[in-house]
């Protein structure tokens, strides 16, 4: 699930919604993809600076 998201945050939209239904394909739904990426995407948006500072 993490190898998804890494892929996740460098793809462009295009590559996103077909990791999105690779992991469909592979049986996942998205019910349980849903549920199982809020976690990493809290971390992911924690781990943003919206700060301004570079």
């Amino acid at each position: 699930m993490r190898s998804f998201f890494q892929q996740a945050t460098t793809a462009t939209p295009p590559e996103i919604g077909k990791l999105l239904d690779d992991t469909v394909a592979a049986g996942w739904t998205a019910d349980v993809v849903v549920k199982a990426s809020i976690p990493l995407l809290e971390e992911w948006l924690d781990s943003l600076d919206f700060s301004g500072s570079q």
